[in-house]
């Protein structure tokens, strides 16, 4: 159309300014302007319009917009990443594992949710890489590295300069008895390093909460520490009077307990000695062993406890105080017949276990019924009393010897020797000598 409108007016012109001119002529000159103007806009036309894009350079476009819709400040992270990364913001260093967020869940960053939740360079990110913490000994200590990792901004000064760290817990000492304090202690030292240069040292665009908790452990100090630098590590001290021994406790991050790491304290406790004597004893109640303990590696026993356990026997006393030299005894009497297991613990020591055999008393058995046949014999003549008395005798020095056994002495004499068959032996054949009448006789001597 404004072409058409300038043609015109040229051939308006040229017919004022040249009345005689050839209608001819006019057609010519007519045509020549056209041409240049026509000339004129193709090429205004040509540099303001794009050429046409092929279907792959579309694609690649596209793609590209997706990138840059991920994209705040340092942050660039493909749109199809974040569908797969577990990707999450930390939150300021005001939470802690003390307040009540600790159980919520951090934000989870999707591609729709990005820009709200990255609004801008300063904030970190935390994503889970690893199934549990990797675990190494180094420089005479057990480092644990978190199974999960921080991203933030390197600064300021170098914008898309992404920072990879880890947060580190080196347990420096396992849980050892104190005793001043009579307590367990352990010391950790917590961190954050870079993953590509461990040993650098450089301020934090973003600084973050590291928390050391345990649900069994009584103290841990300090509980909250803010990290503003990368290899500066923060002492941690636990303690606890009777440790688990399993004991553990957990690693957040910003306080959340969906980033915990469990890191496992090895417990060092004194150790007890346990010892039967003899281990071989008359089942079904006829013989007794002395249990001693005696306590290793501490300086000042005195007064500690220590509990007994069996599964079979009866200790005399289940509950034993050490003395100045670590040391208490008790006996344990035999019930039934088998093998007994033996247990001694109390803090802060470690559980020793030791066993005693329970057998049948096949010599008591014997030594009574001799012992008992020889008393009638010796003390009772005449062939046609001889099956009454050596009946009568052998229960009666069966008897004697039973009590005696089990700590009542009815014969009224006490033998050096405390056990063995020639104490049962000597027992019986006494019972039998002095006759049923040594029972009501002691019967008496218990009443008055």
């Amino acid at each position: 159309m404004a072409l058409d409108f300038i043609k015109q007016h040229l051939k308006q012109q040229l017919i004022r300014q040249f009345p005689g001119i050839k209608s001819l002529s006019i057609l010519f000159l007519t045509l020549v302007l056209s041409a240049t103007v026509q000339g004129a806009e193709s090429t205004v036309t040509s540099t303001d319009k794009p050429a046409p894009l092929s279907s792959t350079a579309i694609r690649d476009r596209l793609a590209d917009s997706s990138v840059e819709a991920a994209q705040i400040g340092s942050f660039k992270i493909p749109t199809e990443e974040l569908k797969t990364r577990d990707l999450r913001v930390l939150t300021t260093p005001k939470v802690t594992a003390s307040t009540s967020a600790r159980a919520s869940s951090l934000p989870r960053v999707t591609a729709d949710n990005f820009k709200t939740l990255v609004q801008d360079s300063k904030v970190a990110l935390v994503e889970k890489v690893e199934a549990r913490p990797e675990v190494v000994e180094q420089a005479g200590a057990t480092v644990w590295q978190s199974q999960y990792r921080v991203l933030m901004p390197k600064s300021d000064q170098e914008p898309g300069q992404m920072w990879t760290l880890r947060p580190i817990v080196r347990v420096l000492n396992a849980m050892q008895y104190d005793e001043p304090s009579r307590q367990f202690h352990a010391r950790l030292s917590v961190g954050v390093i870079d993953e590509s240069q461990p040993r650098l040292r450089r301020a934090l665009a973003v600084p973050f909460v590291i928390d050391v908790i345990s649900d069994t452990l009584r103290s841990i100090a300090p509980q909250s520490m803010q990290f503003d630098s990368s290899a500066v590590f923060q002492t941690v001290d636990v303690i606890d009077n009777a440790p688990p021994d399993a004991a553990t406790v957990r690693v957040l991050l910003a306080g959340d307990d969906e980033t915990g790491s469990e890191v496992e304290l090895p417990v060092r406790r004194p150790a007890l000695q346990l010892t039967l004597n003899p281990q071989r004893i008359l089942g079904m109640g006829l013989e007794t062993a002395q249990v001693t303990v005696n306590a290793v590696g501490l300086r000042e026993p005195e007064g500690l406890k220590i509990s007994l356990g069996t599964d079979r026997g009866r200790f005399q006393a289940p509950v034993l105080t050490l003395d100045a030299q670590g040391l208490a005894t008790t006996t344990l009497r035999s019930t039934g017949i088998g093998k007994a297991s033996i247990e001694a613990s109390g803090s802060p020591f470690d559980v020793a276990v030791s066993a005693v055999a329970f057998v049948l008393p096949w010599s008591f058995l014997i030594a009574t019924l001799l012992g008992g046949l020889v008393g009638a014999v010796a003390t009772r003549g005449g062939r046609a009393r001889l099956v009454n008395t050596s009946i009568t005798g052998i229960a009666t020095g069966l008897i004697a010897a039973v009590l005696y056994a089990v700590g009542i002495n009815v014969v009224g004499f006490e033998p050096t020797a405390q056990v063995g068959e020639a104490v049962t032996f000597a027992i019986a054949a006494l019972g039998s000598v002095l006759g049923p009448g040594i029972f009501s006789r002691s019967a008496a001597g218990g009443k008055t």
